[in-house]
C-alpha cells in the first residue's frame, strides 16, 4: 500500500526537522522581511516581479516562508515544495564546513549576489531543486508546466537567472518534462 499525500508530507517534515532543528513554516503575509524583499525586488526588476509574496515558496535560514495559498494546496502539492525546498537546506549546509549558519550566510550571498542574471549559482541550485520537484511530480502523476518552469529560469520570476534557452531546453527534455 504506498503512502497518503497527507503521509509523505508528514514524513518529509519529520525529516527536515530532524536533519534542521528549528525549521518552521510560516506565512510570508506575517513576515516584515519578506516584505522588505518583494519590495527590493520590484524595485530592481521595475516591476517585473510582482507575486513574490503571493505565488512563491522561500525558504531564508531554518523558515519556510509560503504564500497565501499555501492553506489550500493539496498534501502532494505540499510535499513536492518540502522536497524543493529541503534540497535549498542542504545546498546551504553543505557551504559552511559543517556548520548549518555559516553555510547559509556564504549561500545566500551567493545565490543573490553572485552573477544576479545569466547564468549563476541561483541557477544552479534552483535546477537542482526542480529537478527534484520534477521527478516526485512525475512519479505521483502532478503535471508539470514546461512553459511555466522555462520561463522562471530563463525570464522575470527568479530574475533571468540563465539566459542558456537551449541548455534550459535540453534539461527539461531530459527530465521528460512535455508541453
Amino acid at each position: 500500500m504506498s503512502p497518503s499525500a497527507l503521509d509523505l508530507f508528514t514524513e518529509e517534515l519529520a525529516s527536515i526537522h530532524r536533519e534542521f532543528p528549528g525549521f518552521t513554516i510560516k506565512p510570508k503575509q506575517g513576515s516584515p522581511l519578506c516584505k522588505v524583499i518583494n519590495a527590493v525586488l520590484v524595485v530592481l526588476t521595475f516591476g517585473a516581479i510582482r507575486s513574490f509574496m503571493t505565488d512563491y515558496i522561500t525558504v531564508i535560514y531554518k523558515t519556510m516562508y509560503v504564500p497565501p495559498r499555501w492553506a489550500n494546496m493539496p498534501w502532494l502539492h505540499r510535499w513536492i515544495a518540502l522536497r524543493h525546498e529541503g534540497i535549498h537546506l542542504r545546498q546551504a549546509k553543505n557551504c559552511g564546513f559543517g556548520r548549518f549558519w555559516l553555510g547559509w550566510i556564504i549561500w545566500a550571498f551567493a545565490y543573490v549576489f553572485l552573477l544576479p542574471f545569466g547564468l549563476t549559482l541561483r541557477s544552479r541550485w534552483e535546477r537542482e531543486a526542480y529537478t527534484e520537484a520534477i521527478r516526485c511530480s512525475q512519479r505521483y502523476g502532478v503535471k508539470v508546466n514546461r512553459s511555466r518552469t522555462f520561463y522562471k529560469f530563463t525570464g522575470s520570476p527568479y530574475f533571468w537567472m540563465d539566459l542558456r534557452r537551449r541548455k534550459v531546453s535540453e534539461w527539461l527534455d531530459q527530465l521528460g518534462v512535455e508541453g
